[in-house]
């Protein structure tokens, strides 16, 4: 492991899962996100937040593929690091694996810091530098692309399940 990265386990807890005993989405994408906060804090990435200044760390886009689920009692490990910085956003990206190192799947995020007051976008360069570039592990293969943005082309629906 290196300083650019980092891995967190966790253990699929009955109350974790879905009707079908797998990993529920919401519980996958907290964990996705507390991931992203662990990796951030213990680089320093929220140090102006701390500070007193008026700025935010805010989600902008999350995309996960999964290919299969953890099941209840399954652990499974989130590793997370930051491949670039633009003027105004940070990609980070995710690797989910089985206690073999085998994927469950992948995600993406893309960061914005903001001026709480304006709720203007800041910009990164000017508010960093390079100070973080050394955090940054842009020569890491990623196995997501990032998607666009998804245009809805109709509202009826695909399929329908009825819950007993």
């Amino acid at each position: 492991m290196n300083f650019k990265t980092d891995s967190f386990t966790y253990t699929v807890e009955p109350f974790d899962t879905d009707f079908s005993n797998n990993l529920s989405w919401s519980v996958l994408g907290r964990r996705i996100l507390s991931t992203a906060t662990f990796h951030a804090q213990k680089r320093g990435f929220d140090q102006l937040i701390h500070e007193g200044t008026p700025y935010l760390w805010v989600l902008s886009r999350l995309v996960v593929e999964i290919d299969r689920w953890p099941a209840v009692g399954n652990t499974y490990t989130i590793t997370t690091w930051v491949k670039d910085r633009f003027r105004q956003f940070t990609t980070r990206y995710f690797d989910i694996t089985d206690s073999d190192g085998q994927p469950y799947g992948r995600a993406l995020t893309i960061w914005a810091m903001i001026n709480a007051h304006t709720r203007q976008p800041a910009d990164l360069n000017v508010l960093f530098g390079n100070t973080f570039d050394h955090c940054f592990d842009a020569e890491r293969p990623c196995n997501i692309q990032r998607s666009p943005r998804i245009r809805v082309e109709s509202t009826l629906p695909v399929s329908s399940r009825t819950a007993r």
